[in-house]
């Protein structure tokens, strides 16, 4: 599956760090056995945009890149669908590298696979 195009038309603004973190998330979902897949017909309100769409049996995890500024840090949304819940990658410019926060609490997670399946059964528990 492609990124999306938007990354790359937006002047002024980089997004390399959200890109190679999209490619992390796509491969470690797909050793975890999801898939990618369109994201029409996913777009439930005009505040919740969907980059990249992974299923996995019933469920679906929306993945929205935040836009941003020159000087605005990196954000990544993930929502579990049907649950509706969310959580963010935020980017930590001194640590380099994202840190996961869910409900705006910033966990003692990371950007690694291990971290990612962690966030997803966090998001699809009841």
């Amino acid at each position: 599956m492609a990124l999306p195009e938007w990354l790359d038309q937006t002047p002024n603004v980089n997004y390399e760090l959200e890109k190679k973190l999209l490619l992390q998330v796509l491969s470690w979902a797909k050793r975890l056995g999801w898939v990618a897949r369109s994201t029409d017909g996913m777009d439930f309100s005009s505040s919740h945009r969907a980059d990249l769409v992974l299923s996995k049996n019933d469920q679906s995890l929306r993945i929205e890149v935040k836009s941003k500024g020159r000087a605005t840090r990196g954000e990544v949304r993930i929502q579990a669908i049907p649950t509706f819940k969310d959580a963010d990658y935020l980017w930590k410019p001194k640590k380099k590298k994202w840190e996961i926060s869910i409900g705006g609490v910033a966990m003692a997670q990371y950007d690694d696979e291990k971290s990612f399946k962690w966030l997803v059964e966090r998001l699809f528990a009841r």
